[in-house]
């Protein structure tokens, strides 16, 4: 089974960074456990990437739950084999409205 590349927009790596920092000034623990399984469930979508649910508002975009509490937004070229993972949102916001 061939895999697929991963590439995170900026848009990730800043959502990523501010809940690890949000998080880390409670718990330590708790943010690098928040980390760990972050990448758990991005490396899944290196063998899966098209089991995940598509969005309503744009069929482009899939989203993936995580940890109960965030859902991770994507879309995948088949042709390039290319997963590009787009946002990180807690799952109390309204995340349909920065992807329709």
């Amino acid at each position: 089974m061939r895999r697929y590349r991963l590439k995170y927009s900026k848009q990730l790596r800043v959502c990523l960074y501010e809940q690890w920092l949000f998080l880390s000034n409670f718990d330590y623990h708790l943010s690098a456990k928040f980390l760990s399984n972050f990448q758990l469930a991005i490396k899944s979508l290196m063998y899966f990437p098209n089991r995940n649910q598509q969005l309503d508002s744009n069929k482009k975009y899939r989203r993936m739950f995580f940890n109960n509490h965030y859902v991770i937004i994507y879309s995948v070229n088949e042709i390039q084999r290319t997963v590009y993972i787009q946002y990180l949102f807690s799952t109390k916001q309204n995340y349909n409205q920065f992807v329709s």
